[in-house]
């Protein structure tokens, strides 16, 4: 059974933490930034049997004018808590199609926290989904349990070199969650995006606004490369769990021909690391999708890569389902 109720950041986390399938994207801080800098709302749940918690969701909402319901979005959820429960993904996505489908009237899009390898459609249409076009988030991890030493010396050769020379540069590097550090990151980010002219969620908007709902301990980090006191490029990284994630990064053209997009991440890796971090998720590294740039900077980290399944989605049917199916695949 699914119901969202209100819950607090803390209570929240607490949950949330016990979950193998745990992630930016499900957690308070991030639906609290949606719902600030975006017209979504969000409502969160607990999946409950005989008063025992077997998951969790965080949905965000919207309304339809003229009675047609709504639309709900669950984007890496619904997350089961423990590793040793019985119930599997689909069953909870299963409760949430009871409640926003067959309750509410609403249009349910799901993208599952489940690794491509382990999907079973035949679970899903059992639980009452179809397989949307769209395809699952990629990307990959980093161990960063080995010495720094090791992980150098498993980085592509290339990136290495890059990484080499970039630190015989006289590039000077910043590094801290310190709000000044912040703003200065969010300046750059917010100029890059209006001078290359490319759409992104990841908005200064909504930047701040996650900033704000992260608890002190949980502040994101930025390293700031300079060279001659000329800003060449900024790097910010989030926390989860024992997991950190390279969330958005930004270099100048001088910066790119130094080599700071290469010192910058690997300083970032080294923070993380003595932070106590055991992860780096790389934010995306989709061989299809991803920019062929950006693509080959990240794969020099040599990260072990994985897929999830393809969205899915549900409705009460005929002509507003499909409408309202071909429009969320185009906006997401």
């Amino acid at each position: 059974m699914f119901q969202p109720q209100e819950i607090s950041r803390e209570e929240w986390d607490e949950v949330s933490q016990g979950s193998p399938q745990l992630n930016l994207l499900q957690s308070w801080a991030y639906g609290a930034a949606k719902e600030q800098s975006s017209a979504w709302r969000v409502e969160r749940g607990y999946f409950q049997d005989n008063g025992s918690t077997l998951g969790i969701a965080q949905c965000l909402v919207r309304s339809l004018p003229l009675g047609l319901g709504g639309v709900a979005w669950v984007n890496r959820g619904p997350m089961v808590v423990s590793s040793g429960s019985a119930h599997s993904c689909d069953q909870l996505a299963a409760a949430l199609r009871a409640y926003y489908v067959s309750v509410r009237g609403y249009y349910l899009r799901i993208a599952p926290p489940v690794p491509e390898e382990a999907f079973n459609a035949a679970d899903w249409r059992e639980a009452g989904f179809e397989t949307a076009d769209t395809l699952g988030w990629a990307s990959a991890v980093l161990d960063l349990s080995p010495p720094l030493e090791e992980l150098r010396a498993r980085l592509n050769r290339k990136w290495r070199g890059h990484l080499n020379r970039a630190g015989r540069k006289s590039i000077d590097l910043k590094v801290g969650d310190e709000e000044q550090h912040f703003d200065v990151f969010l300046r750059q980010h917010e100029s890059l995006i209006a001078e290359k002219g490319f759409e992104t969620s990841v908005t200064p908007a909504f930047l701040r606004a996650l900033q704000d709902a992260l608890p002190k301990s949980r502040k994101m980090l930025v390293v700031l490369a300079y060279h001659e006191n000329e800003l060449l490029g900024s790097v910010l990284m989030a926390f989860y769990g024992d997991t950190a994630e390279y969330l958005a990064g930004n270099t100048t053209d001088q910066g790119r021909r130094l080599g700071a997009g290469h010192l910058m991440l690997w300083r970032a890796i080294e923070a993380v690391q003595e932070r106590g971090y055991r992860y780096l998720d790389v934010s995306g590294m989709d061989p299809i999708q991803t920019p062929e740039g950006i693509l080959t900077f990240k794969q020099g980290l040599n990260a072990e890569p994985y897929r999830f399944s393809n969205n899915l989605y549900a409705g009460v049917g005929g002509p507003i389902t499909w409408a309202l199916h071909r429009f969320v695949s185009r906006a997401l």
